[in-house]
């Protein structure tokens, strides 16, 4: 009897959600999805992939446009984790990276579509 109740345990905690304090952004050309629209405030956990073909950036703003983060170059295929301690308020996820093609086009990430917003609750 007791094995069964430990394996039912061990079920039962395999299958706990995980919290929402933490998220998950994949960032590409040109778009950052997060996994989850709202997470809890405090400190938060992000976890980054770029599964794009270029080098990308995460910046965090609040919803006066102050960055609270930033992180350092992520280049293609790498996975960072960045750990915030967010107030509650509505956060924007950007790349904020701007360069010049050879033709002389200015490519800026967040005018192509690299932001994402997360409301973060009490």
């Amino acid at each position: 009897m007791r094995k069964v109740v430990l394996a039912i345990f061990i079920l039962v905690a395999g299958c706990t959600p995980s919290s929402s304090s933490d998220a998950d952004l994949t960032l590409s050309e040109f778009s950052i999805e997060s996994a989850a629209s709202t997470i809890d405030s405090g400190v938060v956990k992000l976890d980054v992939v770029n599964t794009g073909e270029f080098g990308h950036t995460v910046v965090v703003a609040d919803s006066t446009g102050r960055v609270v983060s930033a992180s350092p170059l992520i280049q293609s295929g790498e996975r960072t984790t960045l750990e915030l301690d967010l107030e509650p308020g509505l956060y924007e996820f950007t790349c904020r990276i701007v360069f010049q093609s050879e033709d002389g086009t200015v490519v800026d990430h967040y005018e192509e579509g690299m932001h994402t917003r997360i409301d973060v609750e009490e």
